[in-house]
């Protein structure tokens, strides 16, 4: 196949900001590859590897004061160096891209079809009318339905919101369509219609894609070709199939052994270390630092990118040796040994008005403020609750009345208990109420009926220092860090600004403990994040950030919303395996809420699957996952991509998304989208109930019951 896209020899260097020391740094340093006529090639690798600046430099999107240098040759035109007039045509119009964040490319106070029109009119003269109905044509393409023309981005999904950009991108049928992590945060619903959307359009309009994604299972199946990038440079490079199952650098080794799959049958390997800092002189290898088989010619010499065969590339001097290092590289020891970790869990000394609190956030016995523990009852207990929104209409307007149209009911009826040291997971898509859940227990909202108890007191009643205890007590890391943190706080101020609020800890002890817990999460060292900015980070390390605020105050009762959802692979092994070090060692007891039915297998005791602010399943993480029961959790298991590429899964077949906004029928809650539905589905709420050891709401069940007994 011809070449479409040939990148050669890219180079991206950024200014250094005046806080630290003048001059440039590399972010990407001689990156090559090339994308033929309707191929699809995965970039992959973790964050800060060069991945993103890489393809926004294919359009030139980089800022001005960005060094590019190099080749990106277009159907043979040097993109680089194009005029901004023939610029502007291929923009959109040849190659288009799909950006990271939906939630943060549209604009919030225009249409969606608006936006999409705009795009239209800016490159093809067309009467409006007629670039509308194009627009509704788009929406259609990709799944949407034509009248949301007219909607906000607030009032659509995150999966339609992500369509919406994917059609924009597709509006004027461009030749090479460019994601940008299209499918991160998203749950796994989504995620598969979006690259089932990928792979429809490139087999039915011959459009060529260029995946950026961190995560191996999507790669495997969207991409032909994947290129492995390692601190701006391309490591490895090959066919999918022959790259995932026979690696030959021992980063992509590394990154595979990191994977965490639904059979849950091995442990996941972090790789120790992080990628390094941009524009850090390196003589040898640049992955000598955290490579298990390095030696002094490593250190010394650097490999260049080499054949192993005529499809295959890898930056390894020691590439010929590679199937004895596949078979070294599945045990954990091998990697801890190149770089040992001090205890995360250790903290400096604090005061000892100090340590007694530390204590009882560990779980200690004892009594405080109102916060009464009973040994033996569950730590956490949730009895039916709700949380119903109001929503007022404005003609005629219910807000006179003081009576709402309607409510959103984003909790309704949900109950379950947490023993003291137990991780339950909590998953469904977005809408099922995870999050306000979550948001609940810590009591950032309040309950509209039901009850939540900690230790034996419901914390709705807690007040003044009783509830100041409580919140020392009880973490949460939330969903989104571009939203969480205070883009004026440095990471240094992040992370201690919940020590201040305590009173825990004294100068100088207090930064030893933020030190140490960003040492914890990852950010090593820690000197060199203390003084950055949120913007300064990348998705990644601005979770981790997170992380670090709620850990540094050693709760008890840590509340985890969506913690990996924007961290590479490598990065979510080594946090999940922190994590369980944590538990085990402090007793803690968590709630983990996820989209990935993997994840929580790996983590968690017990699973609970919610739908429209309800649990449709909950039980024993093995029973669940070995021999799901309700039809929901076996759609959720059915869209969970699979890593090798040699074993093809069929997609999900769940009809429209999940509207928590949309009228409910007044049976079970899943009725509209489930193909096992009988009469009594929509006519009835089943509850839950006992039945091959764990507690499902299915009538499906509920008569198989009843025929037997």
């Amino acid at each position: 196949m011809n070449a479409l896209l040939e990148v050669r020899d890219l180079r991206i260097e950024y200014p250094v900001g005046s806080r630290r020391q003048e001059g440039w740094v590399c972010a990407v340093g001689g990156v090559s590859f090339s994308v033929a006529e309707g191929d699809s090639v995965g970039l992959i690798g973790e964050s800060g590897c060069g991945k993103t600046s890489a393809i926004r430099a294919i359009l030139r999107l980089h800022a001005p004061a960005t060094r590019v240098s190099g080749q990106v040759l277009f159907r043979g035109r040097d993109v680089l160096t194009l005029p901004e007039a023939e610029l502007r045509r291929v923009r959109w119009q040849e190659i288009a891209l799909v950006p990271q964040s939906a939630m943060n490319s549209l604009n919030p106070v225009h249409s969606v079809g608006a936006q999409i029109v705009e795009g239209l009119l800016a490159h093809q003269s067309m009467p409006w009318g007629r670039a509308w109905k194009q627009a509704g044509e788009l929406l259609e393409m990709v799944g949407v339905p034509g009248e949301r023309l007219r909607a906000y981005p607030h009032q659509l999904s995150g999966g339609m919101k992500q369509r919406v950009c994917l059609a924009m991108a597709l509006s004027l049928r461009p030749s090479l369509l460019l994601a940008d992590e299209p499918t991160t945060a998203l749950d796994v619903i989504l995620q598969d219609r979006i690259l089932a959307e990928l792979e429809r359009l490139r087999s039915q309009f011959g459009v060529a894609l260029v995946l950026v994604t961190h995560d191996i299972s999507v790669v495997a199946e969207t991409c032909r070709k994947v290129v492995v990038l390692y601190g701006g440079q391309v490591v490895e490079a090959g066919p999918v199939d022959e790259v995932f199952t026979a690696p030959a650098h021992p980063y992509t080794m590394g990154l595979l052994n990191s994977s965490i799959t639904l059979r849950g049958a091995r442990r996941a390997i972090s790789i120790p270390g992080t990628v390094p800092e941009p524009g850090q002189g390196q003589q040898g290898c640049i992955f000598v630092d955290r490579c298990p088989f390095a030696t002094d010619r490593c250190r010394s010499e650097r490999p260049s990118l080499a054949p192993i065969d005529q499809q295959r590339r890898a930056a390894c001097h020691y590439r010929g040796e590679a199937a004895a290092f596949r078979q070294r590289a599945t045990h954990e020891e091998l990697w801890q040994q190149q770089q040992q970790l001090p205890p995360g869990a250790s903290l400096p000394a604090i005061e000892a008005a100090d340590r007694d609190a530390e204590t009882r956030g560990r779980g200690d016995a004892g009594t405080s403020d109102g916060v009464v523990e009973e040994t033996g009852a569950p730590l956490v207990q949730v009895g039916a609750v709700r949380k119903w929104f109001p929503v007022y209409q404005l003609f005629p307007p219910s807000w006179l009345q003081h009576r709402p149209a309607r409510y959103v009911k984003a909790v309704d009826g949900v109950g379950f208990s947490v023993e003291r040291g137990e991780v339950l997971g909590l998953a469904g898509e977005s809408g099922s109420g995870k999050s306000t859940t979550a948001e609940l227990l810590v009591r950032l909202q309040d309950c509209t009926a039901g009850s939540i108890t900690y230790r034996g007191t419901d914390v709705r009643g807690l007040k003044g220092v009783a509830l100041r205890e409580f919140r020392r007590r009880v973490q949460m890391v939330v969903q989104d860090p571009y939203q969480s943190l205070n883009p004026h706080f440095s990471v240094q101020a992040l992370v201690e600004e919940p020590l201040a609020v305590h009173s825990l800890g004294q100068g100088r002890e207090r930064q030893e403990r933020v030190r140490q817990a960003l040492h914890d999460v990852g950010l090593r060292p820690a000197e060199r994040y203390l003084d950055r900015r949120p913007h300064e980070l990348s998705g990644g390390e601005r979770q981790r950030v997170s992380l670090a605020r709620a850990l540094v105050l050693q709760p008890e009762f840590l509340v985890l919303d969506e913690p990996t959802s924007m961290l590479d692979l490598s990065l979510r092994a080594g946090l999940l395996n922190l994590l369980q070090r944590l538990q085990e060692q402090y007793r803690l007891t968590m709630i983990l809420i996820s989209h990935d039915l993997a994840v929580l297998r790996y983590m968690c005791r017990r699973i609970a699957i919610m739908y429209l602010g309800q649990i449709m399943e909950i039980g024993e993480t093995q029973v669940l996952m070995d021999n799901p029961l309700h039809p929901y959790t076996r759609s959720l298991m059915a869209a969970i991509p699979n890593p090798d590429p040699r074993q093809r899964r069929p997609r999900t077949d769940l009809p429209t998304d999940l509207d928590e906004r949309a009228p409910r029928p007044p049976g079970c809650p899943f009725e509209p989208r489930c193909k096992l539905r009988m009469p009594a589905c929509r006519e009835r709420k089943p509850a839950l109930f006992e039945h091959q050891g764990r507690e499902v709401a299915c009538w499906l069940y509920s008569l198989v019951l009843s025929a037997e007994s």
